[in-house]
């Protein structure tokens, strides 16, 4: 009997696993997770066994996320994307730094001296040693995830420094073969939420747009750059402030959908009617991470919905 007892375990037990490892073994489709952490940015792209992180929220909230999305067996990041240094972007990824390998984090050149901004400087040095390779934007460098999803970064506008292309460690996720090699060099008068990394990832015929906290100077500098095309799916720039969705920036990219990333009952009464107005007049769908909690998209590159 007890022997009988001790099989019928091992059976269920198996029986367990398996459908663990199904529910969490990744699928063909690409999927967009803007994750609630609170008042801040994290967003969370995934093809199959493959992930990018676009910034790590206020605080470690952003870990729900990724335990939430990503395989349980799953702790490596090919890409990091920091889009500036407020910590409402990075105040989780020292904690995200500690749990996970990265492969590579593409970071901003800031100015900033904050106790944040040391603690993260101290979790990538750490990373660097581990053969994490730090890079930092340049407008035109790709980042290309997998065959379904590249990314294209279009700001912050910067000139360029050659740099060695012997520090740089090959890897399959390496920047794809026509970027140069270029440290960028950033004018010290933009300010932090303008030198954020500006993102257009590409999911063959699906466009996101990932706009960090860049502003209204930051917008015209993208207009002037002449690299808008139409998109579908923008992160609304600095959680729906109105220093930022300019009418001509949001005209010039014409998104169906617009994804606000901001906390609930937030002191800086983030996102603006005057902003949402915009949206609503211009016809574009509106999904609020206060309202909603994480909202997520999957697209399979003709094509794309929400998921629960």
């Amino acid at each position: 009997m007890k022997l009988n007892i001790f099989k019928i375990g091992i059976i269920c037990f198996l029986a367990w696993l398996i459908f663990i490892l199904a529910s969490q073994w990744p699928d063909d489709l690409a999927h967009i997770i803007f994750c609630d952490v609170g008042q801040g940015d994290a967003i969370l792209i995934i093809h199959k066994n493959r992930q990018m992180l676009i910034d790590g929220g206020p605080d470690d909230s952003v870990i729900n996320c990724l335990e939430e999305n990503m395989p349980f067996w799953d702790r490596t990041l090919d890409f990091l994307i920091i889009s500036h240094m407020d910590l409402d972007h990075i105040g989780g990824l020292p904690t995200v730094l500690s749990r996970y390998s990265v492969n590579i984090i593409l970071r901003t050149i800031t100015t900033k001296k904050t106790a944040d901004f040391e603690a993260l400087e101290t979790a990538v040095s750490r990373k660097s040693s581990h053969n994490t390779q730090i890079l930092a934007p340049y407008v035109g460098q790709h980042l290309k995830l997998s065959h379904l999803v590249d990314s294209i970064v279009i700001s912050p506008q910067v000139t360029y420094g050659k740099i060695n292309a012997d520090i740089l460690v090959k890897t399959e996720t390496i920047l794809s073969d026509n970027n140069a090699q270029f440290s960028s060099i950033i004018d010290e008068n933009i300010s932090e939420n303008d030198r954020s990394i500006v993102l257009i990832v590409l999911f063959q015929d699906v466009r996101l747009l990932l706009t960090g906290d860049l502003e209204k100077p930051g917008e015209l500098a993208v207009l002037e750059s002449g690299l808008t095309e139409p998109i579908n799916i923008i992160k609304v720039g600095h959680h729906g402030s109105k220093s930022s969705s300019t009418r001509p920036f949001i005209e010039a990219f014409r998104p169906e959908i617009a994804v606000i990333s901001s906390g609930k009952n937030n002191q800086y009464n983030h996102p603006f009617p005057q902003v949402i107005d915009l949206f609503n007049e211009l016809g574009v769908d509106i999904y609020r991470t206060d309202t909603l909690g994480s909202v997520k998209f999957a697209t399979d590159g003709s094509n794309y919905w929400r998921v629960n």
